[in-house]
Order: structure tokens, then C-alpha cells, then sequence
């Protein structure tokens, strides 16, 4: 059960997890989101929204908001803390424009940084175009583009997880 791997995180990393998320954001598909809603309200760790930035302009950036969307009303239902919004979404074949997307992203979050009533989350994906294993169909040009460009971007504070409305 989760309670095993709750202990197992704990002794693999020290710490309990800052917050609960499910790879291609499965944790707010409908028929998924009320078990993340139960274990995050029983175990009193945050869960991850998607609600963007800014608009998104393309069908993928739409759906994540959606879901972005359900999910944070779900969890504040519960009294499960979200964080306000999420960055990242970016388009995935084209890695100049992602990078692009994610600069724009974090100026949107620097803007709107001062006067937001929660945290700011951006996805990144980990590693870099060198790296042995790749995810299939992110093209390994954009790893070593975020990675690049992360590496260089000027940083946000960092805070832990939040209730954000």
C-alpha cells in the first residue's frame, strides 16, 4: 500500500514528499484524481495543479489546464493545499519554440511573482541530451536546450509548497 511507499520515500530521501504528482499529470484524469485527493488529505502532503500562467494557445496547454483547473478545486475541497500556478507546458517537438515558451513563462512568473497568493511551479525535465536513457518523443535537443537555459536564467526564491488559492 501507499503507507510502504511513504515509509520507502522517507528512508530513500529523508523527508517526506513536498508534493504529490503522477507522470503526463494522470493525477487529475477523473477517474485517478479522488484517490491522490485521499491519500494527499489523509497524509497531509500538497498536490500538484497545472493552472498556467497565461492562456495556453495550443489543444495539449488547454487540456493541462483543465485538468490543472479540476484538480485544485478538488484538493481545496478537501483542504488539500495546491500551489497557485504551474509552468512548463511546452511544445514538446519543437525545441526552440519550448525554449522560448519557458522563457516566457518565467517572465510571466516574475511579473506576476510579488502579488501572487501562492507559489509558482515550473516543470522542467531532467537531465540533458547526453544522458543514456531519453523519454520517447521528447527529442533530446530539448533537454540540453532547458537544461542550458536553466542553467543560466536568473533564479526565483524558492519556497515550500503552499495553499494558494
Amino acid at each position: 500500500g501507499f503507507s510502504s511507499h511513504r515509509s520507502r520515500f522517507l528512508l530513500l530521501f529523508g523527508r517526506f514528499p513536498f508534493f504529490l504528482e503522477v507522470h503526463e499529470h494522470c493525477e487529475a484524469f477523473p477517474r485517478i484524481r479522488p484517490a491522490v485527493i485521499a491519500v494527499a488529505a489523509r497524509d497531509g502532503i500538497p498536490v500538484r495543479s497545472m493552472v498556467p500562467l497565461s492562456r495556453p494557445d495550443d489543444i495539449k496547454g488547454r487540456v493541462i489546464a483543465h485538468l490543472g483547473g479540476s484538480i485544485r478545486t478538488a484538493a481545496h475541497r478537501a483542504e488539500v493545499p495546491t500551489n497557485w500556478r504551474f509552468g512548463g507546458v511546452l511544445p514538446i517537438p519543437d525545441p526552440t519554440a519550448a525554449v522560448k515558451r519557458l522563457a516566457q513563462d518565467l517572465e510571466a512568473a516574475r511579473r506576476a511573482a510579488p502579488d501572487a497568493p501562492g507559489d509558482i511551479w515550473f516543470m522542467v525535465h531532467p537531465g540533458d541530451a547526453e544522458d543514456p536513457v531519453q523519454v520517447p518523443g521528447h527529442p533530446p535537443l530539448l533537454r540540453r536546450l532547458e537544461a542550458e537555459y536553466l542553467r543560466t536564467a536568473a533564479p526565483l526564491p524558492l519556497s515550500q509548497p503552499s495553499g494558494g488559492t
